[in-house]
Parts: structure tokens; sequence; C-alpha cells
């Protein structure tokens, strides 16, 4: 998927982690230097190979605007293939968004796109508040690590 992506100005690094997930990291400049992270991961089900069961595909995006972190999942399957035009398709429409939103506009867009969003709003408690805000916050930096590690 990388070089059809970069067809369309987008980059992305891909690694599988210690678990046997794949991660994809697909971002543009503008994207990178706002630290807006695109992750599509793949999860087999490697125990029973046989069983329908157990395989997960999403692409989430992890941002931090205003103060207040958010985690949209733009894409959740669990089908043991989920179509890679599918996965194109959902990338670049995403992309899409997040470039041509402005800031005031671009968490209400990404809410409205979504399967499902979580910010730090839906939080009572400060800890709780705290606990996304850093547990987001630390997604992202280790993305930019990674992006940086093998771009």
């Amino acid at each position: 998927m990388k070089n059809v992506l970069a067809q369309k100005g987008i980059r992305s690094v891909y690694y599988i982690d210690d678990n046997k997930v794949k991660h994809l990291f697909a971002y543009t400049q503008n994207m990178l230097e706002n630290r807006i992270i695109m992750e599509l991961y793949e999860q087999d089900n490697i125990e029973e190979p046989e069983s329908d069961e157990g395989y997960k595909t999403g692409l989430s995006i992890y941002l931090v605007h205003d103060s207040k972190s958010y985690e949209f999942t733009m894409l959740f399957d669990t089908r043991p293939v989920v179509p890679r035009i599918y996965l194109y398709r959902s990338i670049l429409d995403t992309v899409e968004i997040i470039e041509t939103s402005n800031p005031q506009s671009l968490t209400a867009n990404l809410e409205e796109a979504a399967m499902a969003s979580v910010s730090t709003d839906v939080y009572p408690d400060k800890q709780s508040q705290d606990d996304f805000n850093n547990k987001i916050k630390l997604k992202i930096k280790d993305a930019v690590a990674m992006i940086k590690k093998l771009q």
C-alpha cells in the first residue's frame, strides 16, 4: 500500500510488533508537524487460524487540540480479510478530511466521519482525564519516534 499512498502524497511506515500486530502509520508533512497520527493496524488470529474469530483491523486518529486529547475510530472490522481498496479509500478520505479542515473544525469533522470517538471531555474526573491525556500523548510520541526511525 506504500506505493499507492505515495502517489497521493501520503507517506507511510510499516512494522510488526512483538505480538504480531501489523501497524501502518500514514501521514502527510502537515499531519506530522501538527502531531496528528493515523494508525492502521491488523491483528490476525494466530491461535486459531482456521477460525473466523479474533481478527481485527482498525484505523484510528490520535491528536491533541486545545489541551484536549482525542481518539477517533475511523474504521473497525473483524473479518479475516478486509479488502485493501477499502483500507486505501479509508486512509485517503480521512487524510482529505484532516487536510481540508481548519483547526477550529478539525475535531468536529473527524467526529462526524468517525465510527466512534473519545475525548478528554467524556471522563468525569480529573484523574481519568489526565490518564487519557497521558495515554494519547504517549501514543503520539511513540508513533512519531517510530516514523522517524523507519522513514
